[in-house]
């Protein structure tokens, strides 16, 4: 029987989806995990770490002590694919971030068992990244992911542009947009959150234009908080971990990469926890609705300090305009107007 791979290659999460036959319908059943795109390095021995938070010191870690140099943890590198593959990168030892990435999707793929089980019969559908500035999908990142994988002993069977991979599944999981021929698609990731407009006619998918919001495109007059210091380009989440840490009064902390890779991850890892995820929603609604009662509320814990409501609203109104500001542009410099949302004199 064959099996059929999807998978998903991003910069804070690999997503892999597993299906035994041939998906005619939402019937079919998918199994689909999430896995921390973070390899560690042992001297010469790789592995994706089960425990993938790097823990938050304690308050009380002394300023001189030496920290763990024994593992080395790589993070980010899938964001370097697009014209940095080749780099070699201070953070990864000198490595460079094809090798990172290799070294973390041999890992990946012998943890799915998949070679084993079923040999040359199961077929690999990759998602693949947008070039940046075009609507293609046939960036240095997405042929370095091919050769990667091709390195590895998988041909994938087929490259499917990430906005249209989210579309398809988007349509077969919702049968009642059957009828709509016009999406705006947003993936927001760790690396950097896109807009793609996107065309369905004839049973064909098709990507008609698309905009990015980076890092250094929303915090750009204050990277030296925010930028790696580690021979990478910082993305968008260490950006945002950087500015709700600030807004906290987390600034003069000491510990170790903050707001580097360990806030990053303290974030992703918070909104992991669907209490917290439940009351950050809570919190939320309710400052946004009256700020002076509810805009102390705690809504966040990150490491060692809560981050109240208006914290975090103020910390995440930067991205939230150039979000706005970056998708307006993209309707308004389309030459087919129906892509123009009505103006009902708001601005």
């Amino acid at each position: 029987m064959t099996a059929f791979l999807g998978l998903d290659f991003g910069t804070g999460f690999t997503k892999v989806a597993r299906s035994s036959a041939p998906r005619s319908g939402s019937g079919n059943p998918v199994a689909a995990r999430m896995v921390p795109t973070v390899v560690t390095y042992r001297g010469l021995t790789a592995q994706i770490p089960g425990a993938w938070l790097a823990r938050w010191p304690s308050e009380t870690q002394s300023r001189e002590q030496e920290p763990d140099t024994t593992t080395l943890r790589c993070e980010g590198f899938p964001g370097l694919l697009d014209g940095q593959a080749s780099d070699q990168v201070a953070a990864f030892n000198q490595r460079t971030a094809s090798e990172v990435s290799q070294d973390f999707l041999r890992l990946l793929l012998a943890e799915e068992g998949l070679a084993e089980q079923h040999g040359e019969s199961a077929d690999l559908v990759v998602a693949v990244p947008l070039a940046p500035q075009t609507a293609m999908a046939d960036g240095s990142a997405a042929r370095e992911l091919a050769g990667i994988l091709a390195a590895l002993g998988w041909q994938p069977h087929r490259l499917v542009p990430a906005p249209v991979a989210s579309l398809l599944y988007m349509r077969d999981r919702r049968p009642d947009l059957a009828a709509v021929g016009r999406f705006v698609m947003c993936e927001a990731g760790a690396g950097a959150v896109t807009f793609s407009l996107c065309s369905f006619e004839a049973g064909r998918a098709r990507i008609v234009d698309v905009a990015r919001v980076t890092c250094l495109s929303v915090w750009s007059t204050n990277t030296r908080d925010t930028a790696a210091d580690d021979g990478r380009p910082p993305v968008l989440v260490e950006g945002l971990a950087s500015a709700i840490a600030e807004a906290a009064a987390l600034s003069g902390w000491t510990g170790p990469r903050l707001p580097g890779t360990l806030g990053w991850r303290a974030l992703q890892h918070a909104f992991a926890d669907r209490e917290q995820r439940e009351r950050l929603d809570v919190a939320l609604e309710l400052a946004i609705a009256n700020p002076r009662r509810h805009g102390r509320t705690r809504a966040l814990s990150l490491g060692p300090a809560d981050v109240t409501a208006a914290q975090l609203l103020h910390a995440c109104a930067p991205l939230a305009q150039a979000c706005g500001n970056v998708l307006a542009g993209l309707l308004r410099r389309q030459p087919d107007t129906d892509w123009i949302p009505l103006d009902d004199g708001s601005g």
